[in-house]
């Protein structure tokens, strides 16, 4: 946040592991506080922007908030519907933003965790027909007589520095921009080509 913190997740370079998430000093790289995790995989990480709070997701579909400096949780997790693969906080604090499988996305109140609402990158029904369909992920949830779900992978997600536009990313190298006032798609999807733009 302020640049004197490294946050890492999932890694034994750092002397951690793929359960473990830890602060270091961005000077020195020296560990901060303990291992934070609980013995699940941990899929991402992100540091509120007061610096004070650790937020982790875990492949158990929970959010589990976190005092980086004691290792102790600081409230209760948040139960997830699907697997957890990005999730940011907005430059305020107050927003939360959670990418999950299929491409399902679910902004939330960071300081309540209510839900403000649910949100889908990409399509969501069909067959995955194509090789630029191959990076999209099949939600075994959502498997049905009728076809089977599919949504392309979040690969990250990004506020805007005011906070009011989230942006997501995917692995089907497309790049959506929410407008958090009314949740409405500001263009349509961009697609760069190679790479997200």
């Amino acid at each position: 946040i302020d640049g004197r913190h490294i946050l890492t997740s999932g890694s034994s370079w750092w002397g951690g592991n793929l359960s473990s998430v830890r602060v270091y000093s961005a000077q020195t790289l020296s560990p901060c506080g303990p291992l934070l995790g609980n013995s699940t995989i941990i899929t991402d990480a992100a540091f509120a922007p007061d610096d004070a709070i650790v937020v982790t997701a875990d492949i158990d579909k929970k959010l589990r908030f976190w005092n980086w400096r004691t290792g102790r949780q600081v409230r209760e997790p948040i139960s997830l519907p699907l697997e957890v693969r990005s999730v940011e906080f907005d430059p305020t604090g107050r927003t939360l933003a959670i990418a999950c499988t299929a491409g399902r996305m679910q902004v939330r109140d960071a300081l309540d965790s209510r839900l403000l609402r649910e949100l889908q990158h990409g399509r969501t029904r069909g067959p995955v027909r194509s090789r630029r369909d191959a990076n999209w992920c099949v939600d075994p949830e959502g498997l049905g007589r009728h076809g089977r779900e599919v949504g392309p992978k979040v690969r990250y997600l990004t506020f805007s520095r005011d906070g009011k536009t989230l942006i997501s990313h995917g692995f089907d190298e497309s790049a959506i921009a929410w407008d958090l006032t009314d949740f409405s798609m500001r263009y349509p999807p961009l697609f760069s080509g190679n790479h997200v733009i």
